[in-house]
């Protein structure tokens, strides 16, 4: 049987629409709000019970929601070890490394792992069952799928619901009713790392032999806005810059240009943009595309 089929995707659509509270809407009177907020509370506590209950209890939840009671989960790519709370919620550069490049000699019949699976937040929350059922998120689970600085912040208990309720979305696959498609790229750590580095090995492929994995790697690891940028960009405005090349440029110049900030990033790939409106950058020698991208972003690290 299929794990990724439509109907689970619109099961998860419905689930986290149920978790959510939006706010009052302008169309929805008091009463009307008041009821739909407090059926959303109930979704939140039933979650909030299960987290609180541990690994197995939080997979046989997030089984029964996603309609997966009988079904075996195969397919599925394995973490290399039991993760520590602080593993899990900010992956090392080591551990990303050995994640993204350990899934990549994973044989590939029946993997479910590719490029466009991992773009879905339900493949990752799949994912997380299998990882809660073979122990290696650990048995407490509250604190790294939950919790936080912003929970222990929270005004009352149903705003303390909502910030445990969205840590625990965004981190499982991402909130992509809040934060658009780029949340399980940005937000999910364990999709974070394997994007990162399926980038930087792409990068060291497509950049002239200029920059090796590692480097490439570290640089995508060194600032979470950065990355957040990068990627918000490539899906959101400016799609050119996910041509392997360009992107490769883009990574190259971050690498060589120190600590750069998201204005920065937003910068270099605009120039990257533009660039292609008059010509194809396939045909753009590799030291002149790098050359405009790095010169852009380090003008703007000059101007501040």
């Amino acid at each position: 049987m299929k794990l990724l089929t439509p109907a689970r995707a619109e099961a998860f659509g419905e689930w986290q629409v149920d978790l959510i509270w939006m706010k009052r809407q302008p169309h929805m009177g008091a009463d009307e709000a008041e009821k739909k907020r407090a059926a959303v509370g109930s979704c939140q506590r039933e979650l909030h019970s299960a987290v609180t209950d541990g690994a197995a209890a939080t997979a046989r939840y997030l089984r029964r929601v996603l309609f997966l009671e009988e079904q075996t989960l195969v397919g599925l790519p394995t973490l290399p070890r039991r993760l520590t709370p602080g593993e899990y919620l900010k992956p090392p550069l080591e551990l990303e490394a050995e994640i993204g490049d350990g899934w990549c000699q994973q044989p590939n019949r029946a993997n479910l792992l590719t490029p466009r699976n991992a773009a879905r937040p339900l493949f990752w929350l799949v994912c997380h069952i299998n990882w809660l059922e073979q122990g290696l998120l650990g048995d407490e689970v509250y604190s790294p799928l939950m919790g936080g600085e912003a929970v222990a912040g929270a005004r009352d208990d149903r705003d303390r619901l909502e910030k445990e309720t969205r840590n625990f979305l965004r981190r499982t696959g991402g909130l992509p009713r809040v934060r658009g498609n780029v949340s399980v790229l940005s937000d999910c750590p364990i999709s974070r790392g394997w994007w990162r580095r399926r980038f930087a090995r792409s990068a060291a492929r497509h950049a002239g032999r200029t920059i090796d994995v590692d480097v490439a790697h570290r640089s995508l690891h060194r600032s979470q806005q950065v990355w957040e940028e990068l990627v918000r960009l490539g899906v959101w405005r400016l799609t050119v810059i996910n041509h392997d090349r360009t992107r490769a440029a883009l990574i190259a110049a971050l690498a060589s240009g120190g600590d750069w900030r998201r204005e920065q990033m937003a910068a270099a790939a605009q120039t990257a943009a533009r660039e292609a409106i008059g010509r194809s950058l396939d045909q753009v020698p590799w030291a002149e595309l790098y050359g405009l991208v790095a010169a852009s972003a380090s003008q703007l690290r000059q101007a501040s």
